[in-house]
């Protein structure tokens, strides 16, 4: 209840900040499903992303963070906010079932799955999102993030200054896997997600996923937002 109803307060707050000190623009808000279980991933560029996801996004969304910032000085107000820490590998099994079980709430989670704010382009995803996208069959919503990367440092929330683009694209399935899943299958999974958050975005931010003369192999599958809370 508490987390709830602190998550409100927050995200309201931040949408009169950003509509009072920036120019904010959301672009594909018809492709967020409004209910029904969802994995949102972004690119990562600085302290504002998941603030300015929250407040872009019509819905409750918790938040997978390293360990080393959940355990800073605002790490307890950030646990209240819905965050939990994650390993950067795939063996923090603590947090694949807590995922997991959030998702079979219908619950949305938001990964930012380079792990790291990247300020001069796009680095390898970790394949946690992957793993947990392709294990549960919950549909994948890419969000490109536009304009963030002069924000630091992170008191600026309460004056996010700037021009902010949030582009949000189709939800989409990844393949599902039966039987155990090889490292290189989640290391081709992760590369689907992060391409499909990388043509969104304008080729300076694209960094390792600017591969245009390359052909993209994509077995996803697109779904619309209406269908987005049956699983396949």
């Amino acid at each position: 209840m508490m987390r709830s109803v602190l998550y409100s307060i927050t995200s309201l707050v931040m949408r009169f900040l950003l509509r009072l000190f920036s120019t904010w623009r959301i672009d594909g808000l018809e492709n967020v499903p409004r209910k029904g279980p969802l994995i949102l991933v972004a690119n990562h560029i600085s302290n504002l992303d998941g603030p300015l996801v929250g407040a872009s996004i019509p819905r409750h969304i918790s938040f997978i963070a390293k360990h080393d910032v959940v355990k800073s000085l605002f790490g307890r107000l950030l646990r209240l906010y819905g965050v939990r820490a994650m390993n950067e590998d795939i063996r923090d099994a603590s947090v694949f079932f807590w995922a997991r079980e959030l998702l079979e709430r219908d619950g949305a989670l938001l990964f930012f799955p380079e792990a790291r704010r990247n300020l001069h382009g796009m680095q390898k995803a970790t394949p946690g999102v992957a793993l947990i996208a392709t294990k549960t069959q919950t549909p994948v919503l890419p969000i490109a993030l536009i304009g963030t990367e002069k924000f630091d440092p992170f008191w600026r929330v309460i004056m996010p200054k700037g021009e902010f683009t949030v582009r949000i694209g189709k939800p989409f399935l990844l393949p599902k896997v039966n039987g155990p899943i090889k490292r290189h299958q989640l290391e081709l999974f992760g590369e689907m997600i992060m391409r499909r958050v990388a043509y969104m975005l304008p080729e300076q931010y694209r960094g390792a996923y600017d591969f245009q003369d390359l052909p993209l192999v994509d077995l996803c599958t697109d779904i619309q937002p209406e269908t987005a809370v049956n699983r396949t």
